[in-house]
């Protein structure tokens, strides 16, 4: 019989389906993002995330293919007490309710049994989609602190402590992101390298590494902000995607032209007779006062590149006025092409400015953007910087290696080179923009080392608290189209549920009689056969019972006694003339039992 159990068992398992596909279409909606220790969970246990997932959404899928079963196995019981159906389609009924395949059935009602069944497969992945967790992103605010050099006493903005327990060398601070020094020859190196590379592209965009070990690289220029990335701390996220706050800052701005005024040349100070030679440069800087004096050791005049530079404080610019010992005509001796630099002069004008500092955390890729009108008055602390960046300047070029060529004219020489063939053409234009990154790089590699060596020395006030927008890692769970679909199948199977727990009064009028039962098909068979033997009344129609049951045979359902407890199975008719046995039991319709397909009526009746 359609069992008890059966008729409500589908009730709770969509209740179950209804409270989860609902509530994860609320959270959708209500915006919901999982906390950054729950992504950090389902990153580690990936695995067993994915069988969890797998394993709820069978079940939920399984809820849902139970209740549409039960709801054909209903309908189509109750449908026997006003139809007759045929054999063939009865054992597809109970092929389609299973649901299984079957290959006893004509070809039609073969390939519509395959499609059930592979239909039966589609809730699963359904659920799948709308249950499984995804990754996200939320934004939070907060307050981070950054590298600065806005101090109340300037004149302390360069004061750190003298050691550490991490370096034994005075001025040298070792920490985990990077050893930090005030003394150029600590990261000479390093700039060098950089500015070598200052114009290079990197899918389609300038990049270069920040001078420390936190892997992070610039995209574009940082003007000396964005310092703090890799060394901030942002409270209560332990691995933001991404942050963005804004930053007061200097604004630098390279600009380099020629000069044919420019007073500045190498003097030989040594003997001829000596296999070295020493070279002074001599001069005046741009604002007319006297060159400072630097000598340098070469073999050859070609080798020598430096520059003479000033701070021209009321303009608020560094003035470099490039010098070479190289002629500009004299190309066949020129073997470091240094002689394209004569009277060549570059201005890096400061200006007080607002940034607007974006740190890719999971890319480790930091992009300072210049707001536009956001230009500050200047800060009290500008000047002090400026002329420290003269200063590191003068440091470059006093303690640069030019026996075999000066290695800041070598790096120059082949930042150009790179953007000449990045370019593919040569000339002055090309030449001067070359050069004009160049200096960028070097000024925004010293403002970025000044920032981090006052943080890691202890120096006074090295850091300030800004605003932050940050942009943590979430989760989000399932798909929101797929969590449609799914609420929208859940409700129809829901409601039609309901509908036919109405529709038949909870069942009560359910035949008591189950096809998927052998025991009762058997029982039902033998009161038939006992009941068919009654009714034959010629027994010419004995000889004629003894064929099988064919597939266009149809059977009756009845039920003997008052309690109607009892179920029978007998023939309705047959294309051989068989009575059909009468009805004054209650006739309450017909059903295919396949156990019977091979059951000879004969043997139902001598039984």
């Amino acid at each position: 019989m359609f069992a008890p159990f059966d008729r409500f068992a589908a009730i709770p398992g969509l209740l179950v389906t209804s409270s989860i596909c609902y509530t994860v279409l609320g959270a959708h909606i209500a915006g919901y993002r999982g906390s950054e220790a729950l992504v950090q969970w389902t990153e580690s246990n990936r695995t067993l995330v994915t069988v969890m997932v797998q394993l709820l959404s069978y079940m939920l899928a399984l809820v849902h293919i139970h209740a549409i079963c039960a709801l054909f196995r209903s309908y189509w019981l109750l449908s026997i007490s006003s139809k007759h159906f045929r054999l063939y389609n009865a054992h597809f009924i109970q092929a389609v309710t299973s649901p299984r395949m079957t290959w006893d059935l004509s070809w039609k009602l073969t390939l519509l049994v395959m499609m059930v069944v592979l239909a039966s497969m589609t809730p699963a992945p359904l659920w799948a989609a709308a249950i499984s967790p995804h990754p996200a992103q939320r934004d939070v605010k907060s307050w981070i602190k950054i590298p600065t050099f806005n101090i109340r006493n300037t004149s302390a903005l360069w004061d750190g402590e003298l050691s550490t327990t991490f370096a034994g060398t005075t001025g040298q601070w070792l920490v985990d992101q990077g050893l930090f020094s005030f003394d150029l020859n600590n990261f000479r190196g390093a700039l060098q390298d950089s500015a070598r590379a200052a114009s290079v592209l990197t899918d389609g965009t300038i990049r270069h590494a920040k001078l420390d070990k936190t892997g992070f690289v610039y995209e574009g220029r940082s003007y000396g902000s964005g310092s703090g990335a890799g060394f901030t701390e942002i409270p209560d996220v332990k691995a933001p995607d991404s942050y963005q706050y804004f930053e007061q800052g200097l604004r630098t701005d390279v600009v380099c032209f020629y000069n044919d005024s420019i007073i500045a040349a190498f003097v030989e100070v040594t003997d001829k007779d000596q296999p070295i030679n020493l070279w002074q440069t001599t001069g005046l800087v741009a604002t007319g006062a006297r060159a400072g004096f630097n000598t340098f050791a070469v073999w050859l005049p070609e080798d020598l590149f430096a520059w003479n530079h000033v701070y021209n404080k009321p303009e608020r610019k560094i003035q470099l006025q490039l010098m070479t010992g190289a002629s500009p005509t004299n190309k066949t001796q020129d073997q470091h092409t240094f002689g394209q630099f004569t009277n060549i002069q570059c201005d890096i004008t400061f200006k007080g400015h607002m940034f607007q500092v974006n740190v890719n955390n999971t890319g480790k890729i930091i992009r300072s953007e210049l707001l536009k009108g956001s230009l500050s008055d200047w800060p009290t602390h500008g000047d002090v910087v400026a002329t420290r960046i003269d200063t590191y300047f003068n440091d470059l070029t006093f303690g640069d290696s030019c026996s075999g060529g000066c290695q800041l004219g070598i790096a120059l020489v082949t930042n150009i080179n790179q953007l000449s063939n990045q370019m593919g053409r040569k000339g002055n234009a090309t030449m001067l923009r070359g050069t004009q990154d160049y200096f960028a790089s070097l000024v925004d590699n010293l403002l970025v080392n000044l920032h981090l060596t006052r943080w890691a020395s202890g120096a006074p006030e090295p850091t300030e608290s800004v605003p932050a927008s940050v942009t943590v890692p979430a989760l989000v769970f399932g798909d929101k189209k797929f969590i449609w679909i799914i609420c929208v199948l859940n409700l129809v199977i829901l409601c039609a549920y309901l509908c036919e727990l109405i529709r038949t009064r909870a069942w009560a009028a359910t035949p008591p009689f189950d096809i998927m039962n052998d025991s009762e098909v058997i029982i039902a068979a033998f009161e038939g056969g006992r009941m068919f033997e009654k009714s034959l009344v010629d027994a010419a129609l004995y000889s004629s019972s003894r064929q099988r049951i064919s597939d266009n045979t149809m059977l009756n359902l009845q039920f003997e006694g008052l309690a109607r407890k009892r179920p029978v199975l007998t023939p309705h008719s047959t294309d051989d003339g068989i009575t059909p046995v009468s009805d004054e039991e209650g006739l309450l319709g017909n059903v295919f039992i396949p156990s019977l397909e091979s059951f000879p009526l004969a043997e139902i009746r001598r039984r």
